[in-house]
């Protein structure tokens, strides 16, 4: 049954690898743009403001429908720049156009590494316990939705769980009894460290579920919520505690974030499944699928899921994808089918080479000041808005970033009346992705620190910056 499932995805995304093989860049690109300057809103297109506060001005005047009129099937969030929690509108187009590059990267797994044919996979893109997002398998085609739920070691079902403590245990349950599991894609790789913890936090009740073919805890066996799943348990007669980890040594392959600010977890993970291939998913984001990939190297332009406009960042040039330069910096700018056109994400990239005349992407990071330690994407704006709500006077403070703590500390030099609780739940509520990292343990509570002036001072001087008028820009965030 699991081969003929994968054997059913595989055919289903011939179609767009062929076309992907098949056609011409540009002319695929010029397509695109052409659809949508057929839609009802081309008028935006005249007007370069893609910020998503001059799209959620339309959003507002038509709550139904997309910015173009299409019908919305779900308002997605994810954390801004210059906001800290935006919601985008996903349509079937929209779907439609993220599912054609993923298409492409399942068919160069399939055909890389066969052995996927008989096992199963482990998927985590949408963030878990939230409704908001769109089930993980509406990003494939609909032939392959029908039949993916049948190849995954965990149900995508979970998702409606929303004890994240639960439903990570229900996870992790699931993963230690599988051996024949191939594929794991996540988001974060730092999300792989929260499961391994989850499993060492566990690790008797763990075993006693192998043993029983159960949870291993009353209170979950008996849960409601949960009997739709007891069903997929299974019996191990596992004694050891080096029983709850062998599921990784069958993984043969890895998909997650593993550029700019992720590089670091991607490392770290790279040791831990011992047989397989590790892969960064290029730039992938909540608005759409940008780059994906398939080669040994770079992940390689999406070009026949968006229309993508890139800005040269020394020359301020807007470019399409045919006349890109080896060794430059783009900004990217894609138009998308929701009717979002020349939408600022804000991501810029470097262009590592060609594979067959089709630019290859490293990303850097985001434009502007944005600390990405565990996938919390928190911006120096949203800090600035959030800390300046607990503050009477203009007093001076830096947020500064501790990636060997795994979280965030606040520097004042006076005292506050405040706890650094009260401003890691503002946050919590203000970021989506930085409160989203903090339910699932990813990143540690917010702490404060009373330093002096001059501590603050120098900090501040390290990452301040002159406008070219000469006047001092200061700086809030230190990534």
């Amino acid at each position: 049954m699991i081969f003929l499932s994968h054997i059913i995805i595989f055919f289903s995304t011939l179609v767009d690898t062929f076309r992907w093989y098949t056609q011409d860049p540009r002319k695929t690109q010029e397509k695109l743009l052409r659809r949508l300057l057929k839609s009802e809103a081309p008028q935006i297109y005249k007007v370069w403001d893609g910020t998503y506060e001059h799209f959620k001005e339309l959003v507002d005047l038509y709550p139904k429908n997309s910015v173009n009129r299409e019908k919305v099937t779900q308002r997605v969030p994810t954390s801004g720049t210059t906001q800290g929690t935006k919601y985008i509108e996903y349509t079937q187009s929209l779907q439609k156009d993220m599912s054609r590059g993923i298409n492409v990267w399942l068919f160069h797994l399939y055909i890389k590494q066969p052995r996927l044919f008989f096992k199963k996979m482990y998927w985590s893109v949408s963030p878990l316990t939230h409704d908001d997002f769109p089930d993980d398998k509406t990003y494939v085609n609909p032939i392959a939705q029908k039949v993916l739920e049948k190849t995954l070691v965990v149900p995508l079902g979970i998702q409606k769980i929303k004890d994240p403590k639960k439903l990570l245990y229900v996870t992790v349950r699931l993963l230690v009894q599988s051996r024949d599991l191939g594929l794991v894609s996540v988001w974060s790789p730092s999300f792989i460290g929260v499961l391994l913890r989850i499993i060492r936090e566990n690790e008797e009740s763990l075993l006693k579920g192998l043993r029983e073919g159960s949870w291993g805890l009353q209170e979950y066996d008996c849960a409601d919520d949960l009997k739709g799943y007891s069903k997929k348990l299974q019996k191990r007669p596992s004694q050891k505690k080096e029983d709850l980890t062998a599921w990784m040594d069958f993984v043969i392959h890895v998909s997650a974030w593993g550029d700019a600010s992720a590089n670091d977890g991607f490392m770290c993970i790279s040791s831990l499944f011992k047989n397989a291939v590790y892969k960064p998913k290029g730039l992938t984001a909540t608005e759409g699928v940008f780059s994906i990939p398939i080669t040994r190297s770079s992940a390689v332009f999406s070009f026949g899921s968006h229309f993508v406009e890139f800005i040269d960042v020394e020359t301020e040039e807007i470019l399409l994808c045919d006349s890109l330069v080896e060794g430059q910096v783009y900004e990217v700018v894609p138009s998308l089918s929701n009717g979002y056109l020349r939408y600022e994400l804000g991501d810029l990239i470097k262009v590592a080479g060609f594979y067959r005349g089709v630019p290859m992407f490293v990303l850097l990071g985001r434009k502007g000041v944005v600390s990405d330690l565990k996938g919390e994407k928190l911006s120096e704006h949203t800090c600035y808005e959030v800390v300046r709500e607990f503050l009477v006077s203009e007093e001076d403070f830096i947020v500064v970033s501790n990636l060997e703590n795994d979280g965030y500390v606040l520097l004042f030099s006076c005292d506050v009346n405040f706890t650094g609780q009260d401003v890691d739940m503002t946050l919590c509520s203000k970021s989506f992705h930085y409160g989203y990292c903090r339910e699932l343990g990813q990143l540690k509570p917010l702490e404060i620190k009373v330093v002096s002036k001059k501590i603050l001072e120098k900090n501040q001087k390290k990452v301040s910056s002159s406008t070219p008028q000469g006047v001092e820009k200061k700086r809030y965030l230190i990534v």
